[in-house]
């Protein structure tokens, strides 16, 4: 029985999305394609020609389908299935990019609508409509973009504490008094108490504050809150207690 050796092609695509409201750009291809004829894909994308980088072929065809050109794209990963319609191994190389405006331009040849969907609104439709309404490519890379997405939306302490820094500087506030940041301080705990005794439901909100004020100190003070609580965590988890009189007390060293 012989062996069936599919080709591998290898595709450059692009998620892009409107930096004014965190939408993905969602292209509707054109009714006269072979493959997938309107449904909907990738914001940009297509083969890799002889000679080409990734980065130039997907530069070439942001440009020839709709007329956008995007600095500083992001590769984040790649995808690999059996295209049925063509017998290829399609290996799909992923790349994030922003832009900020609406796109003007479209090839009809190649695209016939251009729609602006959220992450939810086609998670809904891929979950409803799946390969009926998207390219399969475009399904086999979906979740992908939603884990890379969710991992930058996710600041670390230390990055938070440095927006912290920058939000007081434009509004004008404290940057030098440490003792009144902490006078502030001890208000904001008393505050977030009040919300949970009272049980209001602004709780989340005077917690954040407390943390925000908390950062704002340690970037005043000099101190890598991230680096500090890390170390402070595992100083914890190495020390031993004992129950002393119905009370754990740390054992001395």
């Amino acid at each position: 029985m012989s062996k069936i050796i599919h080709e591998t092609k290898h595709v450059v695509k692009a998620f892009l999305i409107r930096e004014s409201d965190g939408k993905i750009i969602v292209l509707t291809r054109s009714d006269n394609k072979k493959i997938s004829p309107g449904k909907w894909e990738y914001s940009a994308g297509g083969g890799v020609d002889a000679g080409e980088t990734h980065e130039q072929a997907l530069a070439r065809e942001m440009w020839e389908e709709i007329k956008t050109k995007v600095n500083n794209l992001e590769r984040f990963g790649e995808t690999q299935f059996l295209n049925h319609y063509t017998g290829n191994q399609d290996k799909i190389h992923l790349y994030f990019g922003k832009i900020d405006k609406d796109i003007e331009w479209f090839a009809p040849n190649e695209v016939k609508a251009v729609d602006y969907l959220s992450l939810e609104e086609i998670k809904n439709l891929i979950e409803t409509h799946g390969a009926s309404a998207f390219d399969l490519g475009f399904i086999h890379s979906f979740e992908q973009l939603v884990n890379f997405l969710s991992g930058k939306t996710q600041m670390s302490i230390s990055q938070i504490q440095k927006a912290v820094q920058q939000n007081k500087i434009k509004k004008g506030f404290n940057l030098t008094d440490a003792n009144i940041d902490f006078c502030l301080l001890y208000g904001e705990v008393a505050e977030a108490y009040n919300a949970w005794r009272k049980k209001k439901d602004d709780l989340d909100e005077e917690l954040a504050d407390v943390a925000i004020y908390l950062l704002g100190i340690a970037e005043m003070v000099g101190v890598d809150l991230e680096s500090a609580i890390t170390k402070k965590m595992k100083k914890n988890a190495e020390r031993e207690y004992k129950l002393k009189n119905g009370v754990l007390v740390k054992n001395k060293k």
